[in-house]
């Protein structure tokens, strides 16, 4: 199958969850600010699950890594039987790292030194880990090192070592899927429930409640270090990733050619079916956690048993409807949803959502630390008018990143690739 063709749709889904990304940490930066009593009750709006439970929006990123470097890397053991592991590592490596660099210096140790105002306490966590530990950056262990910490030098970057990691191991699995692809399948499968026994384990274990990290009576940020951080708890929309890529290459067009051979009415049937479940699956997934909310906002308990599925299984079943709603886009039964998220307007954006995940962080910072009032979460249109804003800051500093930093070092690995 072409990576090209299969491309098209994740797009607008690569766009689509980065914005949410950036609606997440408006609502998540602005407690550093918050009247207490405003946050709180904000949280019991049913629709506010969609901000306090946006972790999902990552899970999407994870997937969608893990499928293309599978599709990849399949099509090279394919065509060659083999795949340039020098290449492959240095590659990826000075791609992500050259602009993390800019970001790292200008938001981990010069933000809190021009960045000043009421709130500027929010910002001297991070440069304090910044100045002991700036090194995990470059080895993308700082979701790792220091292991007992209340921030992290660059607070979106755990993402960025969490998937530079997969990718370190990911020829693992892509080897043995390509070898023996039963083996290849079983293996990966077995990793995947081990990391949803495990992260159901340490819930369990710690009594963590499921999206704790928006908790209003938490203490401190136990769930970030045991869970929220760590690749053995985040690793399975990767996997399932890795699986879908493989699955796409080696049997995309076959599965085209069986959906075209049937009737109009049994496709439409078909494609109904799947996305009538695969989005009331996304949906319990964001929502189900509403009256969980409500609760930690009363000060009662919670249900442990139903934290520790919610925590053991959500990610992977976010990443498999995710990956069933891909396949009906390629496969014919996407509809309107596949026209809209193969618009071809997403390509220049798409490019654009690695510089806007890394600036958008301060940017946000650099307003919430600024203000001569506490940060207030309504009127709902003055959040969506800001949210707005901070959104275009985020894509024009990311073009600008993009051109003077990403652009050029993609230049250069062009020609040192030609020689």
């Amino acid at each position: 199958v072409s990576t090209q063709s299969t491309g098209m749709c994740l797009n607008g889904i690569r766009v689509l969850s980065i914005n949410w990304v950036v609606l997440g940490h408006v609502y998540y930066i602005g407690l550093g600010a918050a009247d207490y009593t405003d946050y709180v009750n904000m949280w019991k709006k049913f629709a506010m699950a969609i901000i306090y439970n946006a972790l999902p929006s990552v899970d999407t990123f994870f997937f969608l890594s893990g499928f293309l470097v599978s599709l990849l890397l399949t099509k090279d053991l394919v065509r060659k039987g083999k795949f340039n592991a020098v290449g492959y590592y240095l590659h990826r490596y000075v791609r992500l790292t050259a602009p993390f660099l800019v970001v790292t210096l200008g938001q981990g140790f010069l933000a809190h030194l021009f960045i000043r105002g009421p709130f500027e306490d929010i910002l001297n966590p991070g440069a304090e880990v910044c100045r002991k530990y700036w090194w995990t950056n470059l080895l993308y262990i700082n979701n790792m090192v220091p292991w007992n910490k209340l921030g992290i030098c660059i607070g979106q970057s755990w993402y960025l070592s969490n998937d530079f990691q997969f990718f370190v191991v990911a020829p693992i699995f892509v080897w043995l899927l390509y070898k023996s692809p039963r083996t290849g399948v079983a293996v990966t499968i077995t990793a995947l429930l081990c990391s949803c026994v495990s992260a159901g384990v340490i819930t369990y274990a710690y009594k963590l409640g499921p999206s704790t990290v928006f908790d209003p009576h938490a203490v401190n940020f136990t769930d970030f270090r045991l869970l929220y951080d760590k690749p053995w708890i985040r690793c399975p929309p990767y996997l399932i990733g890795i699986l879908g890529g493989w699955f796409c290459f080696k049997h995309m067009d076959s599965l085209k050619l069986y959906i075209s051979r049937l009737s109009m009415v049994t496709r439409l049937f078909i494609g109904l079916v799947v996305w009538v479940a695969t989005c009331s699956i996304q949906f319990l997934v964001v929502f189900g956690l509403h009256r969980d909310m409500l609760k930690k906002t009363s000060g009662e308990e919670l249900v442990l048993s139903e934290s520790v599925m919610y925590e053991g299984f959500a990610r992977s079943a976010w990443a498999i409807a995710l990956l069933l709603q891909i396949l009906c886009c390629q496969c014919g039964l996407g509809g309107v949803i596949n026209r809209v998220l193969s618009w071809k307007g997403w390509i220049v954006l798409s490019r654009l959502t690695f510089s806007v995940y890394l600036l958008h962080f301060i940017i946000i910072q650099s307003f919430i630390v600024q203000l001569r009032h506490p940060f207030f979460y309504r009127p709902d249109y003055e959040i969506a008018i800001l949210y707005l804003g901070f959104l275009g800051m985020s894509y024009l500093s990311a073009a600008v990143l993009y051109t003077f930093v990403e652009q050029p070092i993609i230049f250069l690995e062009r020609l040192t690739y030609r020689r």
